[in-house]
């Protein structure tokens, strides 16, 4: 499993949100899938008014998510 960030805007009501998530994943699909689930479930937005910019695969060291990169330090 790997981690990694994804970069993008999604709209919010009349609104252009830029948004960036790390997530633990297997593949760039799974983490793609599990931004929108976060995204449409918390905000309420639809996939289609979701656009992914940048997906990227990082280090341990680079994790700027806090409970992630307890996870990630945990594991090793």
């Amino acid at each position: 499993m790997d981690v990694y960030r994804l970069k993008g805007k999604f709209k919010m009501g009349k609104e252009i949100m830029p948004f960036t998530k790390e997530f633990f994943a297997s593949s760039e699909e799974e983490a793609r899938d599990k931004l929108l689930c976060d995204l449409g479930s918390k905000h309420r937005t639809k996939r289609r008014d979701i656009t992914i910019s940048e997906i990227k695969k990082i280090k341990v060291e680079e994790i700027t998510d806090t409970h992630l990169r307890k996870l990630m330090e945990d594991l090793k």
